[in-house]
């Protein structure tokens, strides 16, 4: 999540099946609003949970630029 600030020019990220959990999600939404080119984002297959997708549903209105968001197989509930 630190390196993302440094691509400004990135337009699509794959972290799919990488266990980042909720932890981990919450600092890769700390920084996603900083990718201004950023249009597709994985995360499928990461255990985010309901609070991972809460972290990211609090960055997504500041990432404009991003119309792909994949979130399947993270156990995310009806409170996420």
């Amino acid at each position: 999540a630190q390196a993302l600030p440094r691509c400004p020019s990135l337009t699509g990220l794959n972290l799919d099946n990488n266990s980042i959990g909720a932890e981990g999600v919450m600092y890769l939404a700390q920084a996603l609003p900083r990718c201004p080119s950023l249009t597709v984002l994985d995360l499928s297959v990461n255990s985010i949970g309901d609070e991972g997708a809460r972290h990211l549903a609090q960055a997504l209105p500041r990432c404009p630029s991003l119309t792909v968001l994949d979130l399947s197989v993270n156990s995310i509930g009806d409170e996420g």
